[in-house]
């Protein structure tokens, strides 16, 4: 906010000197005009921080959802035929679909039993039916109010629908009835992490591992909350915690490559990159154009054109390949095949230009006639 004031103070500054000091109030419409040229000039060139930022992988806004079985709670179903060993192996096996229909088969003999329902919706909850999954859990509370768990399994379905202020009372719900379970705790977190409310998250994800040390989904919401408060250090040690139970998790090597991107600690990015290549990252182009990017940042330019080689022979119609390779280039003293590039990659993006004009990496080609044709 401060910036945009600043920027339009700036500007009114400029319209008084050309309007009023330099060429009078009789000839308005060309100094305006004038200003206006130069103003549309200036800010039409893209930050360096936002020009960085189409490399770096979209992190996880969502912390993960803390779902809770019925079989969890002290309440249980009222089928003597249901089998929660039979239902928890389809889950421990992912077969959520054949959990479904084995639910439902009980639920038709049973259609008011509230422990079947709630078992309903939280496989629902799994399968993304955030909709579906909360008409089943609120038919639950009809026939049972006091199941902690289903008010828990109603702020999971609220949080996926966006819903995150309702999510927050069934979980204050949950949490009245049922204290002792972590889960809770850590969904309240969810929920003020999506309001962006991120220090009275981690009171909530504390709670849950002052309950549960170990609970994973606390420590990886713990991560990411001290992490869009910028606080790095306290997010590498969550992430950390977390990695010790799920080593090779990519969303998390993801946030420790853009950590170490802030702390300036490259080398240390780069290794978090290459970890991701090794262990199935599908997004190779963004994976390795960051690498590009960060070696670029260190100067380290043929080891960057290495890899942009490598994206230009996997990936020739990608403008980013052609646009590090170019940068990387002309810093090596090789100007012309670098212009070339950059000709190829605007050809691509267009809008590459405006990055181009406010690269420092291309500072040296500024009065370049071929680079000022190529960005104006």
């Amino acid at each position: 906010m401060f910036t945009q004031l600043k920027n339009v103070l700036n500007i009114c500054f400029l319209v008084k000197i050309i309007v009023f000091d330099t060429l009078g109030a009789c000839n308005f419409p060309l100094s305006f005009f004038c200003f206006l040229w130069f103003y549309c000039r200036g800010t039409r060139r893209k930050s360096i921080s936002e020009r960085k930022s189409y490399r770096m992988r979209k992190i996880l806004l969502l912390p993960f959802t803390c779902l809770l079985l019925a079989g969890c709670t002290l309440f249980t179903s009222s089928d003597p035929n249901f089998s929660r060993e039979l239902y928890d192996d389809y889950y421990e096996k992912e077969e959520f679909n054949e959990a479904l229909n084995y639910i439902n088969e009980r639920i038709e003999k049973y259609p008011e039993d509230p422990y079947l329902l709630s078992e309903k919706g939280y496989i629902l909850l799994e399968l993304d039916e955030f909709q579906e999954a909360l008409k089943i859990l609120d038919k639950a509370l009809e026939y049972e109010e006091d199941m902690g768990t289903i008010y828990n399994n109603r702020a999971v379905a609220l949080n996926g629908l966006g819903r995150y202020e309702e999510a927050i009372d069934n979980t204050k719900k949950a949490i009245e009835l049922e204290p002792e379970e972590p889960e809770q705790y850590a969904n309240m977190g969810n929920a003020l992490f999506y309001l962006e409310r991120y220090e009275e998250a981690l009171t909530y994800y504390d709670l849950a591992l002052d309950i549960d040390p170990q609970l994973d989904f606390a420590l990886y919401g713990k991560g990411s909350a001290h992490y869009y408060l910028n606080e790095y250090e306290e997010s590498i040690e969550a992430f950390e915690s977390y990695l010790t139970y799920d080593p090779f998790d990519l969303d998390t090597l993801w946030y420790f490559t853009n950590i170490y991107e802030e702390l300036e600690e490259y080398e240390k990015a780069i290794e978090y990159l290459d970890l991701l290549v090794e262990n199935g990252e599908e997004d190779i182009f963004n994976t390795l154009d960051y690498k590009g990017y960060l070696l670029t940042i260190m100067e380290r330019f043929d080891d960057a054109i290495e890899v942009y080689d490598n994206l230009i022979e996997h990936y020739p119609e990608e403008a980013y390949s052609y646009y590090g390779k170019g940068v990387a280039l002309i810093n090596v003293g090789k100007i012309d095949e670098g212009l070339d590039h950059l000709t190829k990659a605007i050809s691509f993006d267009p809008s590459i230009a405006d990055w181009a004009y406010d690269d420092p990496f291309l500072s040296d080609v500024t009065e370049n006639e071929k680079f000022q044709k190529l960005v104006d």
